[in-house]
């Protein structure tokens, strides 16, 4: 894969981390006892390579108490990251 491919997957990955941040919910009293915004500030890009190439992927940590993905079930309710990716 060529420099100038990994650059432009960089650079999209770059423009919709703030999107995805910016459609996340976000509880006006936090969610069982985690700040106001939890998932919000875990939102992050993964890089990697397989054997198609280099790739980024936008993800989250944010774990539910029960260490269920709290990113997953809230894309279910209210899907925040496919919005951003339109």
């Amino acid at each position: 894969m060529s420099d100038g491919m990994v650059t432009i997957i960089v650079e999209r990955a770059e423009e919709i981390v703030p999107k995805v941040k910016g459609f996340a919910p976000v509880s006006a009293s936090g969610s069982h006892g985690r700040k106001q915004g939890y998932l919000r500030a875990n939102i992050r890009t993964r890089y990697a390579r397989d054997a198609q190439g280099v790739f980024a992927d936008v993800v989250t940590q944010a774990r539910t108490p029960n260490g269920f993905p709290y990113g997953r079930r809230q894309e279910q309710l209210k899907p925040y990251m496919k919005k951003a990716i339109e």
